[in-house]
């Protein structure tokens, strides 16, 4: 008899772990639709917890019904490239119950100077150049695609 019930439990242990029960599930990912909105500020709002510097961010064209969504990438700075490589819609598991655009917030580990701003997105490039200068921040597009410089995003 203690044989079958161990053996009913090893059963329904090797049912559980073939299906993945406990194993957490991935977040879903969707596609960028319409253009993305970037602005680049001196972020010494604390917008940031413990940043001070600059920030760029960025949020989709489309609205979502959730608050929470988010833009996904895999951004990196090459001498004076700042690389923003986007991935995607992260959408979460959990709603925040409002509308709205996905968003990004990118601290750029930089100082004054002159950068190029590189975003790709699938095929798709776009190319900004960005002059930090003590009291101004000027960005000028390259190359555009899929995104647009938009200084006021932050007033939405």
């Amino acid at each position: 008899m203690h044989t079958q019930t161990g053996l009913k439990i090893l059963l329904i242990g090797l049912l559980f772990w073939a299906c993945n029960v406990f194993e957490p599930q991935p977040e879903e990912q969707e596609a960028i639709e319409g253009s993305l909105f970037f602005t680049v500020i001196c972020d010494s709002t604390g917008m940031i917890k413990d940043h001070t510097g600059y920030l760029l961010h960025m949020q989709t064209e489309k609205i979502y019904n959730c608050f929470n969504y988010q833009i996904e990438s895999f951004n990196f700075i090459t001498t004076n490239t700042i690389h923003m490589d986007i991935q995607g819609i992260h959408r979460p598991n959990t709603c925040a119950t409002a509308f709205g655009p996905a968003k990004l917030n990118y601290s750029l580990p930089v100082g004054e100077g002159d950068y190029e701003l590189d975003i790709s997105y699938k095929d798709k490039r776009d190319r900004y150049e960005l002059i930090f200068e003590p009291d101004s921040i000027r960005v000028r597009s390259l190359h555009s695609q899929f995104t647009q410089y938009n200084p006021a995003i932050l007033n939405r």
